[in-house]
């Protein structure tokens, strides 16, 4: 495996010193033994005083004091994450209410308990609520390695209870998915013009089988989510039928300039128009735009 290099590299070392941080508050040895948690069953060192993930007590040594307090600042940052979330806890504000008054009367183990009761269910609303979402991308996974990538490492963290890191990754997807509807959407919109592009070039005589097979390659790369290249095989499809097409503009060029007078005589607003029209198809031509070059020489045929 390489070694990572720059932003990866700089979230490694990052990951290493919170993570030596953590070792160090719940005194974890680095190659000490490991227990599961019988709250939220994560896996913690054999000695540590308390769970740092749901708060649990594991040593009647342990500061109180501070437990509860962190779990009170952990419970108004969840709850922030929550109210943006659109996640509604009706009973959260009650129960916090009810634990400080316990706190209050010196009873710190009831509390405590209350506190982490409402922690640990908030928690797992957000995780859940933050994998559910993540679902909806899951069209990503298909053709998209990276983003299988990030699906797992999403659900990996949700159940770590790496809220931050789980929902970072959530906004990439959600960027990916955008990018994935927006290059659905041009796909859609170039096939339709593509399609009726041949029914253009059949009305003017041209064999399009050939373009009808490339735009055939262009469906099948499409399912298979690879728009990128569906979209090139689309552009390409008309390329084989290039002599026709210019076969079809030269007869319909002849045609407007027999009818010259006709159209001039006819009324300013047509001659407008077809001179309109013929500078576009001329751009186009240029441009090697063939699809848009059909539906131009279409137009002009339309006002002959």
């Amino acid at each position: 495996m390489g070694y990572p290099m720059g932003d990866e590299k700089i979230d490694e070392v990052i990951e290493e010193i919170v993570k030596e941080g953590r070792r160090k508050i719940i005194g974890e040895d680095i190659l000490g033994e490991f227990q599961e948690c019988p709250s939220c069953h994560h896996l913690i060192p054999i000695n540590a005083k308390y769970c740092p993930y749901c708060f649990e007590i594991l040593d009647e040594d342990v500061d109180m004091k501070f437990i509860i307090k962190e779990l009170i600042d952990k419970l108004n940052y969840l709850a922030r994450i929550a109210t943006s979330r659109d996640i509604y806890v009706p009973a959260l504000i009650d129960n916090i209410k009810t634990a400080k008054g316990y706190i209050k009367k010196g009873d710190l183990l009831t509390g405590h308990r209350l506190l982490q009761d409402s922690y640990i269910d908030l928690m797992y609303r957000i995780t859940n609520s933050i994998i559910e979402e993540a679902r909806r991308y899951r069209v990503l996974l298909k053709a998209n390695p990276e983003a299988r990538e990030n699906f797992k490492k999403l659900e990996n963290l949700a159940e770590e209870w790496d809220i931050e890191g789980a929902i970072k990754i959530l906004l990439e997807l959600e960027a990916d998915y955008e990018d994935f509807s927006r290059a659905l959407q041009n796909f859609l919109e170039e096939l339709e013009r593509a399609e009726r592009a041949i029914g253009i070039a059949e009305d003017f005589g041209i064999n399009t089988s050939i373009a009808v097979e490339t735009i055939d390659m262009a469906k099948d790369e499409a399912d298979n989510r690879n728009y990128k290249k569906a979209r090139e095989l689309l552009q390409n499809a008309f390329l084989p039928l290039k002599s026709d097409i210019e076969r079809c503009m030269n007869e319909t060029l002849d045609s407007i300039k027999n009818s010259v007078e006709n159209i001039v005589y006819r009324d300013e607003i047509t001659a407008k128009k077809i001179i309109k029209l013929l500078n576009e198809l001329k751009f186009y031509w240029k441009e090697g735009n063939l699809i848009t070059v059909l539906e131009k020489l279409e137009e002009l045929k339309g006002e002959l």
